[in-house]
């Protein structure tokens, strides 16, 4: 089974970035909408994961067993229940290098509830049951890739930073989960840049 090509997927991710980001701009009008009509978001995630390798391979001029995360979601405010917001979330990460080298791609529902705290914070938890598609290649399985399909969650306390006006947020959060979620932990920090229409 073929994976995504990498090189490709990052450069579609960023262009969707840019797309969201110059949307804001071409789209923004004098008259601003109240805050709380934009009940909708899309949020986006692109980065290395920063953990003791990301460093030791930076330094080394070696990247290939250097980690990547992409994800993408959407969302939405639920109506009758005020700071509820339900949604779906797809995420990916690999290693840069592909031998040895492992990806693992999930999906899945999400809920959040949000509690404001300053007209630009806001406290929140949040949980997703998902998908997990892992596919690795390593010296322990011999020539052979190693694919595996199960069942992943998390839970995760985190605080969402938006000025009023912007349609801009960012996600702070700490991801807490039973299983791994990336390069052999349980609970890693983790951020989303959110566009709300």
């Amino acid at each position: 089974m073929k994976f995504l090509n990498f090189p490709l997927f990052i450069k579609v991710f960023y262009l969707i970035a840019l797309l969201v980001l110059l949307s804001n701009a071409a789209f923004s009008q004098n008259v601003n909408p109240p805050a709380n009509s934009h009940r909708h978001f899309v949020g986006l995630q692109l980065n290395p994961y920063l953990g003791e390798n990301f460093f030791d391979n930076l330094f080394s001029w070696n990247l290939d067993r250097s980690i990547w995360v992409a994800s993408l979601r959407y969302g939405q405010q639920v109506r009758f229940l005020e700071g509820f917001t339900l949604g779906g979330e797809v995420n990916f990460h690999r290693t840069f290098g592909s031998n040895p080298g492992y990806s693992i791609l999930r999906m899945g529902p999400f809920a959040r509830y949000s509690l404001p705290v300053f007209p630009w914070a806001a406290v929140f938890a949040e949980a997703s049951p998902m998908l997990s598609y892992s596919r690795a290649r390593h010296h322990f399985f011999g020539p052979d890739v190693h694919e595996d399909l199960s069942f992943f969650y998390y839970v995760a306390p985190g605080i969402s930073l938006r000025r009023p006006e912007s349609r801009l947020s960012l996600d702070l959060y700490w991801k807490f989960s039973g299983e791994e979620i990336i390069a052999i932990r349980n609970n890693v920090f983790s951020f989303k840049v959110n566009f709300h229409f």
